[in-house]
């Protein structure tokens, strides 16, 4: 708690910090393109404690230690961004890992037209929901592509191999 006086101010504050290790690397995909924007976390199993990061526009990232637990951990992706998540588990890292390159697998598209039933005529306002039944996040099952679709047209893209749930929510019922 630091005290403020009106005409004094306050007394001198030294804040002292220290680096705390990292891990870093790389994101790419099967043909070893740079990914950017997936979301790459440390597994601390700790209620409270994150430590995580977005990869860079060259698939970069760094996550820095959160406590004074230096154990090993492994990686998760918690947002693939435009790929799929990794099939199994990685290794374990320790802290001070220079070198890691996760690889992922683009995901699918797909175009998408949607009628009214009976007429046939394109509904052009709704929203998608479309997620792979393994999907372990609310964030992968959240309504995504809202808005106007001419000829009831979109494609759906970010569509994980496997079963897939498609849920079509229009705007107008």
């Amino acid at each position: 708690t630091v005290t403020v006086d009106a005409v004094l101010g306050a007394e001198t504050l030294e804040v002292v910090v220290r680096r705390m290790p990292s891990i870093s690397g790389i994101v790419v995909d099967e043909t070893g393109a740079p990914v950017p924007r997936v979301s790459v976390q440390a597994e601390l199993h700790r209620s409270g404690r994150m430590a995580s990061a977005r990869t860079r526009d060259d698939g970069g990232f760094t996550i820095h230690a959160v406590d004074e637990d230096l154990k090993p951990v492994r990686l998760e992706i918690d947002d693939p961004g435009p790929c799929e998540p990794p099939a199994e588990e990685g290794p374990e890292y320790a802290w001070g890992t220079s070198d890691v390159r996760i690889e992922l697998r683009r995901a699918l598209s797909f175009e998408l037209t949607v009628v009214e039933r009976g007429s046939g005529a394109p509904v052009e306002e709704y929203s998608v929901v479309c997620h792979a039944e393994r999907a372990n996040s609310s964030l992968q099952r959240n309504p995504r592509l809202g808005g106007h679709h001419p000829e009831g047209r979109v494609t759906v893209d970010k569509v994980w191999r496997g079963r897939t749930r498609l849920v079509v929510e229009p705007n107008d019922p």
